[in-house]
């Protein structure tokens, strides 16, 4: 039998109540007016409200408008169950098979559960086939459990979190572990619900436990962060590496980083370099960057500054402001690259505007050091190149980036005798024409 996590109030939602003063409860509860469907249910009950019994279940299992209170819980579902209520027998199935309120007992959890999906229960039905039936490491369940999950996800796409609490709770009582995942990333965000780390570590553990990758990787970071867990490096480089060994690119990262760091392990620039490059090698450019300047200082790796440079250039077009300046001085000195001073001011000029604070003032300077070497024409090709360069990954930066780079790009061009048009910082048709003139000869 799998590991559950409890989620009531689904059950109550749709629970119909047999008797007018259970109906009134009802109603207080879904206007999160607890305290008075405390006080309805509790009359309801003392008439022997089967409805009323589930109800209170309910608010001591969820401490609502009562202090938390696993055995009252479990005493209300029970005389609630025996009573026929099918809700009922299931959420005390789901207390046993979890050790709520009482020890830990499967045969008690499958005979309530039993008699539940007896009376025609979904979320029995779909307990007493669905564990076996869930597919190792991806969490993916039964395909009407699948349905029910990105029903779920299509609402939270929508930005309807209360449509997607719904499923979610449900399937990962049913140990879901995809939905364990989403509803951990609901809990720990408070997106739908009031933010609540532990309860989101748990959730990632229990999909975690089974597998789930990505669930391993947000298990991970809560442990780096110390986020509804201990701090504890240790642990988080174990399930990162679970992670990163499924080939999640933000784990490979991450493990990467930890060894590089010589957090919670001793400093081992051959590991990191391992796990950078897998991340590097799909697309991480944080990853690219670190990975190109193991390869350019020889740590971890034989030193190669040509292979160093191409990680450099693919993290530079990626607009790593780090990365532009880094192979900017390399095609400067012909460093691993055949050397290219109009290159390098490219390079240069584009981390001007895209690095740290202290990249910016390094590139600034660089460039204007080289402008000082450059032939007219040389100055215009890295003022194209830049532009060229920033297209790449444009939509990442401002917008006024943009616009500068153009400008001084047109002028450039003006005074090599090309016309691109108003010198106003937008590309037009003059000004895609001054280029494609200039890159292919056409002009002086």
């Amino acid at each position: 039998m799998g590991r559950f996590t409890l989620a009531l109030t689904i059950l109550l939602l749709t629970m119909v109540p047999a008797w007018a003063d259970s109906g009134r409860g009802l109603v207080a509860y879904q206007r999160g007016d607890f305290a008075a469907a405390l006080h309805s249910w509790r009359q309801s009950a003392d008439k022997g409200d089967p409805q009323a019994l589930l109800g209170l279940g309910v608010l001591y299992y969820n401490g609502q408008g009562v202090g938390a209170d696993y055995l009252a819980a479990l005493e209300w579902f029970t005389r609630a169950a025996e009573q026929g209520v099918a809700d009922a027998q299931y959420n005390l199935g789901v207390m046993y098979a979890n050790g709520l309120g009482a020890a830990r007992d499967e045969a008690k959890a499958r005979q309530w559960i039993m008699r539940a999906a007896a009376q025609g229960h979904p979320e029995a039905d779909i307990w007493l086939g669905g564990p076996a039936a869930l597919v190792p490491g991806n969490g993916a369940g039964t395909p009407q459990m699948r349905r029910r999950y990105e029903a779920g996800l299509a609402a939270f796409k929508a930005n309807d979190y209360a449509g997607a609490l719904v499923p979610w709770k449900q399937l990962a009582v049913l140990g879901m572990a995809r939905a364990q995942n989403s509803l951990g990333v609901m809990y720990d965000q408070g997106l739908g619900v009031s933010d609540d780390q532990v309860r989101a570590a748990a959730l990632f553990r229990d999909a975690a436990v089974q597998g789930f990758g990505g669930a391993q990787v947000n298990l991970g970071v809560m442990f780096l962060r110390g986020r509804g867990v201990p701090l504890d490096h240790r642990k988080a480089i174990e399930w990162l590496t679970r992670a990163a060994e499924q080939g999640f690119v933000r784990a490979q990262y991450q493990v990467g980083l930890l060894h590089a760091s010589g957090l919670a392990i001793e400093h081992d620039f051959a590991e990191a370099a391992k796990w950078y490059r897998k991340a590097a090698e799909q697309g991480h450019v944080q990853a690219q960057y670190n990975l190109a300047v193991l390869l350019d200082n020889g740590q971890g790796v034989r030193k190669n500054q040509r292979l160093a440079a191409d990680w450099y250039r693919k993290a530079a077009l990626a607009q790593v402001g780090d990365a532009q300046y880094n192979i900017g001085a390399m095609l400067l000195e012909g460093e691993g690259v055949k050397k290219d001073p109009a290159g390098a001011h490219a390079w240069f000029s584009l981390a001007s505007y895209l690095g740290n604070a202290t990249v910016r003032i390094r590139a600034a300077a660089a460039r204007e050091q080289v402008e000082k070497e450059l032939s007219q024409n040389d100055l215009t090709r890295a003022r194209v190149l830049a532009y060229r360069w920033y297209g790449v990954g444009k939509g990442k930066v401002s917008g006024k980036i943009s616009q500068a780079l153009v400008l001084s790009m047109q002028a450039a061009l003006a005074v090599e005798g090309f016309d691109p048009g108003p010198l106003d910082g937008k590309i037009g048709p003059l000004t895609r024409a001054a280029i494609e003139a200039f890159m292919t000869g056409g002009g002086r």
